[in-house]
């Protein structure tokens, strides 16, 4: 009878055929029969399964396998991995260290090995196998405030966020606010507005409608003679200028007698800023008759229909009253005969409106003078042309209610017979009895 260890290696012998045999135990005084079976091998003077990671695996130690967070098996005689504890991964691929990955929080191995966190907008960290973000990337920030986004804003070209949560681009006269690297510029400007000087803090700063310097466009400057109107570059009108008081322009007595019927006198002026006596007439400079009257002085304007001298004044004869003008301004009056009432507006508004009697007569009003100040274009017409609010302007197209007109193209001649030539192609012009300089207005004329 065979002894039992050999007799366990002989009935083995079939079912480990073409294996090797890691560790084989000749005769040993220590085993009973002397020797272990193919897949065994000596641990604590027994024999022991080289299948056992208790005992190593096939390894010449009987230590056991010891492989961090890991549950261990014997693969090709060796220790390997059966298993990785809940949380860890062997992500190495090295049995030798386990499942050395803490699945948790390792961003590159976030709930998984080769599961890297990686978000567009932030850095991340892995906390419990899930990403989440740490801080936003430069330029980008959180200004919603909501869990469900990550860093969406950009800094760098939100122009509601422009450079911090935030941070609106809200910029004078622009229509639609830019961001660029942080700081607020413009995109587009209102109507008639532009960004000339590139300085974003001021926006849209130029009216190109009205600017001389750019008019229509930054690039585009109207010439000295002329005056940027409605993005346009028009002619300037015409103007004199008071040396000193007195200034006086003499008209002939006949073509302005208008009687009883409707009138408009209308002239732009600009009073000095000196507290001097500054009027603008134009009137009967004799009072022989009714003279018409149109005026301002520092503390008001004015029209009215005068009485001869020694004459009773004539009940409802009327006197329109307004605030004063502004200094060194240009100012559109207008006074209006009509339908028994004399109203006066200044600057396309009416400034006051008084009843006068349907019978009295306007005659001659030959005189035109300035107590200082300027006098750019005047016109006299027999109708009524303004009633309400309405936009002043010198683009006085000569019609069949023109009785003169002055200075909207033909300039102001101080030497010459006929020193102010009236447009209306009548028998008005005026004598200049000194006083008057020319000049350009800062009123605009069509043609």
């Amino acid at each position: 009878m065979l002894p039992a260890p050999v007799s366990r290696l002989l009935s083995a012998a079939p079912a480990i055929a073409g294996l090797a045999c890691s560790v084989v135990a000749p005769d040993d005084s220590r085993l009973t029969g002397g020797r272990c079976g193919s897949l065994e091998k000596i641990c604590n003077d027994t024999c022991a399964s080289t299948l056992s990671p208790a005992v190593g695996c096939a390894a010449e130690s009987c230590a056991p396998c010891e492989l961090p967070n890991a549950v261990p098996l014997c693969e090709s005689g060796r220790c390997a991995i059966a298993t990785c504890e809940l949380g860890f991964g062997n992500c190495n691929g090295l049995a030798s260290d386990g499942c050395e990955t803490n699945l948790r929080d390792d961003a590159a191995h976030c709930g998984g090995c080769d599961q890297a966190c990686a978000l567009p907008t932030a850095t991340a960290i892995c906390q419990l196998g899930r990403c989440v973000p740490a801080t936003c990337l430069p330029g980008r920030a959180d200004c919603d405030g909501s869990q469900k986004t990550v860093c969406e804003t950009s800094l760098a070209d939100d122009p509601k966020h422009c450079g911090q949560c935030g941070a609106t681009c809200v910029l004078p006269h622009v229509a639609q606010a830019a961001c660029a690297q942080g700081v607020c510029g413009v995109a587009s400007c209102e109507p008639g507005r532009a960004d000339c000087d590139g300085a974003a803090g001021n926006g849209c700063e130029v009216d190109v409608t009205s600017s001389n310097a750019h008019c229509g466009t930054c690039s585009q400057a109207c010439a000295t003679e002329k005056l940027c109107v409605a993005a346009a570059c028009a002619p300037r009108c015409r103007a004199m200028r008071s040396l000193y008081p007195q200034a006086r322009l003499t008209l002939p007595p006949k073509g302005f007698d208008v009687g009883a019927g409707d009138f408009t006198v209308e002239m732009w002026v600009s009073v000095p800023a000196t507290p001097d006596d500054s009027a603008f007439l134009l009137m009967n400079s004799s009072y022989s008759v009714n003279g018409i009257r149109l005026y301002a002085v520092p503390y008001e304007v004015g029209c009215n229909i005068l009485n001869p001298k020694g004459a009773s004044p004539k009940l409802g004869s009327g006197h329109a009253v307004g605030p004063a003008l502004a200094p060194n301004h240009w100012s559109h009056l207008a006074c209006v005969r009509a339908d028994g009432t004399l109203s006066l507006y200044v600057d396309g508004k009416l400034a006051n409106a008084v009843p006068v009697a349907t019978d009295l007569l306007a005659l001659s009003p030959t005189a035109l003078a300035a107590n200082h100040g300027a006098i750019g274009p005047v016109r006299f017409s027999k109708t009524k042309r303004y009633s309400g609010t309405f936009k002043p302007s010198a683009t006085w197209p000569v019609d069949a209610d023109t009785v003169a007109q002055f200075l909207t193209k033909l300039p102001f001649i101080p030497v010459a017979p006929a020193a102010l030539t009236d447009e209306a192609g009548g028998d008005n012009n005026a004598s200049h009895q000194g006083g008057f300089v020319p000049e350009l207005s800062d009123v605009a004329c069509g043609g």
